[in-house]
């Protein structure tokens, strides 16, 4: 409706109103906390495929919304950027590096790109290629950034010291580019709103400073109302139409741009008739449409600045937003897009460690949107909950068998949702690892007898170039007769000794006969070693006499 607005009926979530601290942010540029994430409700054209929204989107918790360009992009609140529908910019393909990473935040321009700050501190944007200097070239090391935003061709980052860092078309390449380079000096920003070729920022002491091109129009952008410049007046500003919005302090907001001020700058009729009576907390304006919220959590949709866009607003999802709380939301020039706060899954659970049996693993409980009363967690074994609710999980005796961790949320007044693991099926235990035997010798160093055979000392080693630990053999024999049998220790220098005591009264023994000198002659000696596990085994042979 050219110059003037249209308003539909607001959906009113009857809970907002009694909701104990209830609150929204009133710039839409942030992800939400996780305990107001939920559900992503969108509406409007499906001129890009964007509609319905697809199955990745659904039942998983969502912390951000934006729309460029016709493509609807969610974050997950697990880090992962979902698109739905797509445009020529390209801006649906999302680079592979920002999902292996993970983002925290999401921005776009008007159709031609999108961005994100990602979980490492870098900064990722993608869409259209013009061959030349432009958002896509971002600035090596950028890192410690609060918010990203796009206006045309020319990309700026918000430092967490409040500093901003321009890229993109040189500011040679017109005069809109050089306007926009031309961020005051000096500034110090805790949040940027921008489009249309101006940018606003919201200063450390609660002002509105703005920068851009505005060609013949009117007022310019340095123009601001005199309410912004007061400190400590504005806590919110964003885009609105070719100027801007604040929110100030005192809850009312101010306008400023040709759109909504005479050339003396003096304010036109701009707000729709369901806003009477109410404040708007959160706003935000792409392509002459608006979409706020006010303080009772209601959302308002209308058209101005003398646009009259494609929006079909009476096809407002009541039934999906009745009783929900806002949490979120978004405008394009073909869609509106609303996050309300639902218990759904956030990061599923997970198994730690190595899954392969006789080992144990660790689970990790998933979490979820909208601070559930309880989470349990218990082991699935095949696809049946085993009743351990243990967070570790002994494999002994469950080889092929297939493992999950299940998670599940509870709240009053929410569906209970439950979450999985990726199932994973237990892997055998691996064989222990062959090991290459060294060999060994044995040395008789001493052998030693006594007079008539009244005793036999004997000392050895057994050599090898690993402990050879274990036990030896040792065997004394006359002729086909066994003397002595006997079984000694090895200790890891491989060091034998032992004396044989008696040594003729067990040879008469041994060998049968009249004559009491039988023990007299030649006797075998056997050192027999078994090995260990890394060294093989060995013999040794010696002979001695008894007189």
């Amino acid at each position: 409706m050219a110059g003037g607005v249209a308003a539909v009926e607001p959906t009113r979530p009857a809970a907002a109103e009694e909701a104990s601290g209830w609150s929204i942010p009133a710039m839409q540029s942030a992800a939400v906390p996780l305990a107001q994430a939920g559900e992503l409700v969108a509406w409007g054209l499906s001129d890009s495929g964007q509609l319905p929204l697809p199955a990745a989107m659904r039942d998983v918790a969502i912390v951000q919304t934006v729309d460029v360009g016709g493509v609807i992009l969610a974050l997950t609140a697990s880090g992962t950027v979902l698109a739905a529908g797509g445009n020529p910019a390209g801006v649906s393909r999302i680079p592979a590096r920002v999902n292996e990473i993970g983002a925290v935040q999401l921005t776009g321009s008007d159709g031609s790109y999108a961005g994100a700050i990602l979980k490492d501190g870098t900064v990722a944007v993608w869409g259209i290629n013009w061959g030349g200097s432009d958002p896509l070239d971002v600035p090596a090391g950028l890192r410690d950034v609060k918010q990203l935003l796009i206006v045309g061709f020319v990309a700026f980052a918000l430092k967490t010291d409040g500093s901003v860092v321009v890229w993109g078309a040189p500011a040679s390449t017109t005069t809109t580019t050089a306007a926009l380079w031309a961020v005051p000096t000096g500034l110090r920003a805790t949040a940027l709103s921008g489009g249309a070729d101006m940018v606003s920022a919201l200063t450390a002491d609660g002002t509105v400073v703005s920068w851009g091109f505005r060609g013949d129009y009117n007022p310019p952008p340095e123009f601001v109302p005199p309410e912004v410049t007061e400190s400590g007046n504005v806590t919110a500003v964003s885009r609105f139409g070719d100027g801007a919005l604040a929110l100030l302090k005192d809850g009312s907001v101010v306008p400023w741009g040709s759109a909504y001020r005479t050339a003396g700058g003096d304010l036109l009729p701009w707000l729709p008739p369901s806003m009477t009576g109410h404040a708007i907390v959160a706003f935000k304006q792409e392509y002459g449409s608006v979409m706020a919220v006010d303080e009772v959590g209601s959302l308002h949709l209308w058209r101005t600045g003398g646009f009259a866009g494609p929006q079909d607003w009476a096809d407002v999802p009541s039934d999906a937003l009745a009783g929900k709380h806002i949490a979120q939301f978004d405008v394009g020039m073909s869609n509106a897009m609303v996050i309300v706060t639902k218990m759904l899954s956030a990061v599923p659970p997970s198994v730690t460690g190595a899954v392969v049996a006789g080992r144990t693993v660790t689970g990790v409980p998933g979490t979820f949107s909208a601070s559930p009363t309880s989470v349990s967690s218990q082991w699935y074994v095949n696809g049946v909950a085993s009743g351990n609710t243990s967070p570790t999980l002994n494999l002994t005796g469950l080889q092929g068998k297939t493992i999950a961790y299940v998670s599940t949320a509870e709240k009053a007044g929410e569906t209970t949702v439950t979450s999985t693991s990726t199932p994973v099926t237990v892997a055998p235990a691996p064989k222990p690892p062959v090991v290459a035997k060294v060999a060994a010798s044995i040395k008789v160093t001493s052998l030693k007898v006594a007079k008539k055979g009244a005793k036999v000392s004997i000392a050895g080693k057994v050599v090898a170039a690993k402990a050879p630990t274990g036990a030896v053999t040792l065997t004394v024999s006359k002729g086909p007769k066994r003397v002595v049998t006997t079984t000694l220790r090895v200790p890891a220098s491989g060091a034998l000794s032992v004396t044989i005591a008696k040594f003729s009264k067990l040879a008469l023994k041994a060998v049968k006969g009249k004559s009491k000198k039988r023990y007299r002659g030649t006797y075998a000696l056997v050192i027999a070693y078994g090995g260990n596990s890394l060294v093989k085994p060995a013999s040794a042979r010696a002979t001695f006499r008894v007189k």
